[in-house]
């Protein structure tokens, strides 16, 4: 009776864990099953730590603007997270050239997925030599991207604002900081840091301030590619460029930046806009005035309109001072208009549209005004401004949005009116303040030098006409330099040495990629092996383990007496 009583709590005691067990079992499937599939093993091509090109395999950023909902994932802090799929494509710190000073000086920025990233809180930092009074070397924000930006296309281009190209406006973005021969690049996800333009030069752990990314050094030694060439003669001038194979950096010396104004890779959230309350005839009241005119005396307690007044040309891009920026308003009427009262409003302050000072409060019929703004306007606005002409009730007359891509030396103008009656704005290298607009499309060259179409920059005579002339047999014109340039033969037998092979595109050796017998190209690829998977089911098989090992002891006595009787039956 003892032994049934025992063998009864033993079952009881059996059936109660293997319950437990299943249950376990129930749990560990649905974790495996709601692991999110993101997180996944990765196989990746190393690249060398002297390349300094650092993609950290974090989530992806991509957004999407169309659905307003889909939000780039965030961190405790409530920022953007770093992603790898953003990488400095491109640097060159520009040279001195017949063109003009830093020539040719760019950064830019590659979206190696086909889908819309965040920018938010990612600057692009760029950091010197060190030296005995900057011995981490002092390191500069050159552009940091405002909250709302987001990467749409493939490239993002920076050009020194102060370059040559520049001033044509093919550009993303400029910085106002030039780069030089030595130094070194990071894209860093910056935290909020107070005093950050202070610290940055107490250290060169850029981690400190933020998540680093994508960056590269050109500082010579072990760890760094080589300096660039002070000098034309012992190195043609070069651009550090990412190969799209590798992923490592190298000098080449010939590169072709990629800018399409008709599809931009950057999408900037609209400047600050009008937020106060519509302008009211309190807002805009003008003090009476003392001045006359010619014969009139002018009363401003009366309702001056400027009906008819119209914006007809702005210079934002000066090159010098602020003081060459101008607006200039056309009379579209048959008679004069007095302008007495009118004010300009920008960036949601207003501004007399007669100073204080001036006696010409009158513009006659078909005739110009130009105001030369107490205001300083954006040079070039990374999306578009805007100004606004008001009149002393507050009516709003005309407005004028000026783009992206304005010009050195160059306004922006009304030209004439379209078929459909838009008006046709143009920039324009021929600048007429307080007369008729002239449109010219290239920059006016100094004596000895003429236009090249191609760039838009002035070069030397002889560098056009020598464009003329047909290349020599095995040569082609590099449409850029304009120079003789020999054609790589992609067909040529010349083989590589062990461990290389031929990139049919380039032509060009490039290392073989170890495939381990595999019947398909080793490429970056996610999800080779689910981790969360692996370790469920080493999870499962340990419990199974665990729960036989714990039943065989507890019926241990069962098991061998059961085995005996069979044993006894056999004899």
């Amino acid at each position: 009776m003892s032994n049934l009583k025992i063998f009864s709590a033993k079952l009881v005691i059996f059936v109660t864990i293997t319950a437990i067990f299943f249950q376990l079992l129930v749990l560990l499937y649905d974790l495996v099953n709601n692991v999110p599939k993101s997180i996944s093993m990765s196989v990746f091509t190393p690249i060398p730590t002297s390349q300094l090109d650092y993609n950290l395999s974090l989530p992806n950023l991509s957004t999407d603007l169309a659905s307003p909902t889909n939000e780039p994932p965030n961190d405790e802090l409530g920022s953007v997270i770093m992603t790898s799929d953003i990488v400095i494509n491109a640097v060159n710190p520009g040279y001195n050239t017949e063109s003009g000073k830093n020539s040719g000086e760019l950064i830019e920025l590659k979206n190696l997925s086909d889908e819309e990233i965040s920018l938010d809180n990612i600057a692009i930092i760029y950091t010197a030599k060190p030296t005995s009074a900057s011995p981490n070397g002092k390191s500069t924000i050159l552009y940091q991207f405002p909250v709302g930006s987001k990467f749409i296309g493939k490239t993002i281009l920076l050009r020194y604002e102060l370059s040559p190209e520049a001033t044509d406006g093919n550009q993303d973005l400029t910085y106002s900081t030039s780069i030089a021969m030595a130094g070194s690049l990071a894209l860093v996800r910056l935290n909020d840091i107070p005093n950050l333009e202070a610290l940055l030069s107490t250290t060169s752990d850029l981690s400190n301030f933020g998540e680093v990314g994508s960056s590269v050094c050109w500082l010579g030694g072990e760890d760094c590619l080589q300096t660039f060439s002070t000098t034309v003669k012992s190195r043609s001038y070069t651009t550090i460029a990412r190969n799209p194979d590798s992923g490592e950096y190298e000098h080449v010396t010939e590169y072709i930046s990629n800018y399409d104004a008709a599809s931009p890779g950057l999408y900037l959230p609209p400047e600050e806009t009008a937020t106060a309350e519509e302008p009211t005839s309190d807002m805009l009241a003008v003090k009476p005035s003392t001045k006359a005119t010619s014969t009139d005396v002018f009363d401003f307690a009366k309702d001056a309109q400027c009906q008819g007044l119209i914006f007809s040309e702005i210079l934002s891009y000066y090159d010098e001072n602020a003081e060459e920026q101008f607006i200039e308003f056309y009379n579209s009427t048959n008679s004069t208009i007095e302008i007495g009262g009118c004010k300009v409003r920008y960036k949601n302050k207003f501004y007399d549209l007669l100073p204080k000072d001036s006696n010409e409060h009158i513009v006659a019929a078909s005739d110009y005004y130009v105001l030369h703004p107490e205001f300083k306007m954006t040079k070039n606005p990374n999306t578009e401004s805007t100004i606004e002409l008001y009149d002393i009730n507050g009516t709003l007359l005309d407005a004028l949005v000026y783009p992206h891509g304005q010009k050195k030396t160059a306004s922006y103008a009304l030209i004439n009116y379209n078929g459909d009656g838009t008006a046709n704005w143009q920039i324009t290298y021929a600048i007429t303040p307080g007369e008729s607009n002239v449109y010219q499309q290239y920059k006016t060259c100094p004596a000895g030098k003429v236009i090249n179409e191609t760039t838009g920059n002035c070069v030397k005579a002889a560098t056009i006409s020598s464009a003329i002339a047909d290349c020599p047999a095995g040569k082609y014109r590099n449409p850029t330099t304009g120079r003789c340039k020999n054609i790589e033969d992609n067909t040529s037998s010349s083989e590589c040495k062990e461990g290389y092979e031929k990139n049919p595109e380039t032509g060009r050796c490039r290392k073989i990629k170890d495939n381990k017998g595999a019947k398909y190209p080793v490429v970056p690829t996610t999800g080779v092996v689910e981790q969360s998977v692996f370790i469920g089911l080493l999870a499962i098989l340990g419990v199974v383990i665990a729960g036989s090992i714990y039943v065989i002891f507890q019926f241990r006595h069962e098991i061998a007496h059961f085995f005996r009787k069979i044993l006894t039956k056999n004899k």
